[in-house]
């Protein structure tokens, strides 16, 4: 059990971490003004986070 909420607590780290990566470039990136573009990077973000988080802490790479 407790493995689980480590590795739940690394994924949400992932999550986190990309996500408020992408919400600091959203100004970068965004080429026009647009509506709540921080919440669409924000998502983004958080989706790839995620993936990342899942696919980096996979037993078979991070045991």
């Amino acid at each position: 059990m407790p493995v689980v909420v480590i590795q739940i607590a690394k994924t949400l780290a992932w999550v986190v971490a990309f996500g408020m990566l992408s919400l600091s470039l959203a100004p970068a990136i965004a080429s026009a003004p647009q509506q709540h573009y921080e919440l669409r990077y924000m998502i983004a973000g958080g989706v790839s986070g995620l993936l990342i988080g899942v696919l980096l802490h996979r037993p078979w790479i991070a045991p």
